[in-house]
């Protein structure tokens, strides 16, 4: 019965959106956990905007008192694929977001509070691609990107208004390892649209190890340089405006460009 009501919510919202919507089976307990497994949704290119192997909703609080739920989201096999077409305006998910965007929210105060307390993400893959942008021939083109195999595990993610903070952060790269806090933070969710320039960041680096030759895929100044950094303390700002508060840094030897 469980399959039975998610493949018709499935059908609902593919007549509502205009697009296909599918859901291979549905299991809720609803004190402990809901896994929903093969949910694939199409945008209105007919290609896929997202696809889910299975995903698993852990309930780890439950208050009826305050209303209060809390859950852990484990995403397995993701592919999401986020395209703004040549001469486009809005990006294939914008129909989702517009169809969201007006829900009634007039009942707030009767509603319950859901808080995501954890998020794990098993061999994921996403793309970016935006055809009003040529492509680069190295390093990070941030208008085509495609990332696979993509392993994420966060505990203790806080959402204060329009910013997010990450705290016992770890990221492992090819010869990178940063730990430490981060947060983002912005006057609303449009500024994350222009990063680089409107989004303030606050790190804490704790004991990281930076490879130069990691960065260089960012800095491509940086090619030839095969130097390690040891960093720990604050760095803040923006990608435009970025600064560094009690750092320290080591940096080993030196080899030529």
């Amino acid at each position: 019965m469980q399959t039975f009501a998610g493949k018709k919510a499935a059908a609902y919202l593919s007549k509502e959106l205009g697009v296909p919507i599918t859901v291979k089976s549905l299991e809720i307990d609803f004190w402990n956990q809901i896994i929903l497994k093969n949910l694939y949704v199409e945008d209105k290119r007919q290609d896929t905007l997202l696809h889910l192997g299975e995903m698993y909703v852990g309930i780890n609080e439950l208050d009826f008192l305050d209303k209060k739920v809390g859950m852990f989201l484990h995403l397995m096999n993701p592919y999401a694929k986020t395209y703004l077409g040549k001469g486009d305006h809005t990006y294939n998910h914008q129909f989702l977001m517009d169809y969201f965007s007006t829900a009634d929210t007039a009942s707030s105060k009767t509603t319950w509070r859901i808080n995501l307390n954890g998020i794990q993400v098993s061999n994921g893959t996403y793309l970016f691609e935006n055809d009003n942008k040529s492509k680069q021939k190295y390093g990070v083109d941030y208008f085509h990107l495609k990332a696979d195999s993509i392993q994420v595990l966060v505990d203790e993610i806080k959402f204060n208004g329009d910013s997010i903070g990450f705290k016992q952060l770890i990221i492992v790269t090819g010869k990178s390892i940063i730990r430490g806090s981060y947060s983002m933070q912005a006057p609303n969710f449009s500024n994350y649209l222009k990063y680089n320039q409107e989004v303030e960041m606050v790190a804490y680096l704790k004991y990281s190890t930076v490879a130069v030759e990691d960065l260089m895929y960012f800095v491509p100044q940086f090619r030839g340089i095969e130097n390690s950094i040891f960093v720990n303390g604050k760095v803040q700002g923006t990608v435009a405006n970025l600064k560094g508060n009690d750092l320290h840094l080591i940096i080993d030897q030196i080899n030529s460009i």
